[in-house]
């Protein structure tokens, strides 16, 4: 039992500092820098990122940052989650919806080519964005849901229907 322990130590220790590492490499895509602080004995994790040049300004945890910048770290977070664990499905969610253009295409870019490396995959992006801008490709199929419609009653304000 006690060999047991140490290799899951030495197994959560590796994907440990993969992850990190992965996490590092993905935030330097947009130029930033940070780190993940994951303590297994107390069961915590902290994101600390600094968008921009590193040196110069202090680490920042995510509720510093704008809500486009915590969501490319957020992006990157996932993506170097994903790379250590093994699954034939990776879904992401609205992971755009408080994002700049330009963080967008970076963040869109990173998964794309994430999702091209590991063709054995399959990987799932819903959005409310266009996707006009993804190039083409025979791996990569976009379905587009019709608008919804929209009532014209002067009294549904909103998704509500007021009461008289």
């Amino acid at each position: 039992m006690l060999e047991r322990c140490r290799t899951y130590k030495k197994f959560r220790k590796s994907l440990t500092l993969r992850c990190k590492y992965n996490f590092g490499e993905f935030l330097k895509n947009r130029y930033y820098s940070g780190r993940l602080d994951i303590d297994h004995n107390n069961e915590t994790l902290s994101i600390i990122v600094q968008p921009g040049e590193g040196d110069k300004a202090a680490l920042h945890d995510t509720r510093s940052l704008s809500g486009g910048e915590r969501s490319f770290s957020t992006v990157c977070f996932i993506l170097s989650v994903w790379s250590i664990t093994e699954s034939p499905f990776r879904c992401l969610d609205e992971f755009d919806v408080y994002m700049d253009m330009v963080n967008r295409r970076i963040s869109m870019d990173m998964m794309l080519k994430v999702a091209d490396s590991q063709h054995y995959r399959q990987f799932i992006f819903l959005t409310p964005q266009t996707m006009s801008a993804v190039p083409p490709s025979r791996l990569i199929r976009i379905l587009q849901l019709e608008d919804p419609e929209r009532s014209q009653n002067p009294s549904y304000q909103n998704g509500h229907q007021e009461e008289d």
